[in-house]
């Protein structure tokens, strides 16, 4: 199921590569997103494309910066077509086993090391600190769980529920 947490920014190279690490081990997608000036970690549970989870992807959207891992031993080193189309012109970061991977719609932009990217979190959330707002931060959350949940619980009717996250009037709404 999916799950997030705001967190005190991380600390250290070494927070930032447990989280890449546990990534791997559990084979799920972790986001490393800043949203309302909060850090947050946030998985759909699952080891599939995090962006492929238009709950996911809807708070990706929005946030200052995102990161998201790549787990399970088959991804893609680098970003995959769907994170380039989900990204846009925005800049996104991708955390792979190897190197960390900053890119847009284009394609990649630079490659560095876990130390490259942990700075440009950093900077990133020192930019951000002064629109630190919590309660949004946890209200966006809130939804993605319950959207996301609803989406791994609707077994055969995913697709329903994918086009009624999309704003389809058409469909009704899908409950647990």
């Amino acid at each position: 199921f999916a799950s997030a947490v705001i967190l005190d920014k991380p600390q250290s190279l070494t927070e930032i590569d447990a989280i890449r690490s546990h990534s791997t081990e559990e084979k799920i997608e972790i986001a490393i997103v800043i949203l309302y000036g909060e850090t947050v970690l946030l998985t759909t549970g699952s080891g599939d494309e995090i962006l492929a989870s238009p709950a996911a992807r809807k708070v990706l959207e929005k946030a200052f910066f995102a990161a998201h891992t790549h787990a399970s031993p088959g991804s893609k080193e680098g970003p995959s077509g769907p994170d380039r189309d989900a990204a846009g012109v925005r800049t996104h970061y991708v955390l792979t086993r190897v190197s960390a991977y900053a890119y847009d719609e284009t394609g990649i932009l630079q490659t560095g090391s876990l130390d490259w990217f942990a700075g440009k979190y950093l900077d990133a959330f020192r930019a951000g600190e002064s629109d630190r707002d919590e309660k949004e931060a946890r209200e966006e959350l809130n939804l993605l769980i319950a959207e996301q949940d609803r989406l791994n619980l609707a077994g055969d009717k995913k697709e329903d529920f994918h086009l009624w996250l999309a704003g389809d009037d058409s469909v009704p709404a899908i409950s647990p």
